[in-house]
């Protein structure tokens, strides 16, 4: 037996797993002490009890594992919530057992954990990269719907609110008013701005999706992931895909406009470079750059500048979705299923890159086996 086998039976000395022949007095009432959670985490605590346990942990009513467990000869009961979190049943006040199976099992998964050498996948390229494609779309779709209403945005016709009457020594009269439609207005240009703020951060973070997935699931040019994200934006963009050519090329040039205009203002707070001129003070070193966001002190966008930029993200999309050496890994960023790098993984999944069609079943199947495993099967 391997030694850190043998540490992880003394770590967890005391506990069995429970079996209603062997046990038949363990049995009772449970009451849930913990909900939610994730030290240790929920994958180290499965592995751990499996090593024991010398098989797997059964699935039961959508928990991803369930371990029914013999403690000071009662039940305890531990099931993980789509691997995210576990939960902890136990016999009613049982607080001071509770703690001390807590700790058995807190030692048990650091001994697990030092035992995985997860570094050494990761040097050697076996491993895969977590998509969050779903859920930055999400935000980034959000966003948009929200800065587009500046499109259609106009003055409205609420009448001013009096706010008081006042008369000058001359015997004249100042009456007070808040233009209400105008700050009406103004509010709304405001959020319609901090939203298309907030999209094209998130564009460019889909982009980077892109890249990875374009990069993992294609030709990679003799190099490896680390290299590869080594690289700035634009040098990624370049190597998987080719600008020489119309309409790449043009779509290419705008988007580099639009990430140092917008991308790394809000992002990275890029500054301006002013120089002193003996007329007119401070103004930009770049005449170009005269109306860059940072140069004006309220917003960023108005309507013409957020209809161009939307329409060129989605020139910038269909270029992806379209281009014959990008439309498959595009299609599969597009999903909630981790990118693979190890090459084998990589070749069992382009194999049906034949056709968009055949591909787009072999993701279907997956993302169906995912949820069933998820979801315990339900």
């Amino acid at each position: 037996m391997p030694d850190w086998k043998q540490k992880l039976r003394d770590a967890l000395y005391g506990i069995e797993f429970y079996d209603a022949a062997l046990h038949p007095h363990a049995a009772g009432e449970l009451h849930r002490y913990l909900i939610f959670q994730q030290e240790p985490t929920t994958y180290l605590l499965k592995l751990a009890l499996e090593a024991v346990l010398g098989t797997r942990l059964p699935q039961r009513d959508k928990k991803l594992w369930v371990a029914d467990l013999v403690f000071r000869g009662r039940l305890w009961q531990i099931d993980d919530w789509k691997g995210a979190s576990w939960t902890l049943y136990g016999p009613p006040r049982a607080e001071t057992d509770k703690e001390q199976l807590l700790r058995k099992l807190a030692a048990a998964a650091r001994i697990v954990e030092r035992v995985m050498d997860t570094e050494a996948g990761v040097r050697a390229g076996e491993f895969a990269l977590l998509n969050q494609f779903m859920r930055i779309a999400n935000y980034y779709s959000y966003l948009r719907q929200d800065a587009e209403a500046l499109l259609t945005l106009t003055i409205g016709d609420e009448p001013p609110r009096e706010l008081g009457i006042t008369h000058t020594p001359g015997g004249g009269t100042v009456i007070a008013q808040e233009m209400t439609a105008v700050n009406n207005y103004w509010e709304k240009w405001q959020r319609a701005d901090a939203a298309a703020a907030g999209a094209v951060i998130f564009f460019f973070g889909l982009m980077e999706i892109f890249f990875d997935a374009c990069f993992a699931l294609g030709d990679r040019k003799g190099i490896n992931y680390q290299e590869f994200h080594r690289k700035d934006w634009g040098e990624r963009f370049k190597f998987v895909m080719d600008v020489s050519t119309k309409p790449a090329a043009d779509i290419y040039a705008n988007l580099l406009q639009v990430k140092d205009r917008y991308r790394n203002v809000f992002a990275h707070a890029s500054p301006t470079f002013m120089v002193l001129h003996p007329l007119l003070g401070w103004i930009p070193a770049e005449r170009q750059r005269l109306n860059e966001p940072q140069m004006n002190p309220m917003f960023a966008f108005d309507a013409k500048e957020i209809q161009a930029t939307f329409a060129l993200f989605d020139q910038a999309m269909q270029l992806f979705e379209q281009h014959d050496k990008t439309w498959a890994a595009t299609l599969y960023a597009k999903t909630p299923l981790a990118i693979p790098l190890e090459p084998q993984q990589v070749a069992s999944l382009m194999k049906h890159a034949t056709s968009p069609e055949t591909f787009q079943q072999e993701i279907d199947r997956r993302i169906e086996w995912m949820d069933y495993y998820i979801n315990g099967g339900a």
